[in-house]
């Protein structure tokens, strides 16, 4: 089936195509979520990339950027440059 979530991190939504049919997908959510299970028990035959798209919506392309960018942090927020892809992320600093 195809999930699609918006990634915490650039604010980007994404479609990852997870090996589960729908009916699947929603009882392990619902053993994850509601009942408290791991989630690497709750969704057994899914990779950890995968897992993690679920729980986060963030991509391993988004986690790539992370390990390879730069953070410049100030007072008021964060603002993350990865060369890679030429891409700039502002996160606010909630706390």
């Amino acid at each position: 089936m195809k999930l699609t979530k918006r990634c915490p991190l650039t604010g980007e939504t994404h479609t990852m195509d997870i090996p589960l049919s729908e009916e699947e997908y929603e009882a392990a959510h619902r053993r994850w979520k509601h009942e408290g299970v791991l989630a690497q028990n709750a969704f057994p035959t899914l990779n950890p990339s995968e897992r993690e798209f679920i729980m986060t919506g963030i991509t391993p392309e988004v986690w790539a950027d992370l390990v390879t960018g730069h953070w410049l942090v100030n007072e008021d927020d964060y603002v993350y440059w990865c060369e890679r892809r030429g891409r700039t992320v502002r996160l606010v600093n909630e706390s």
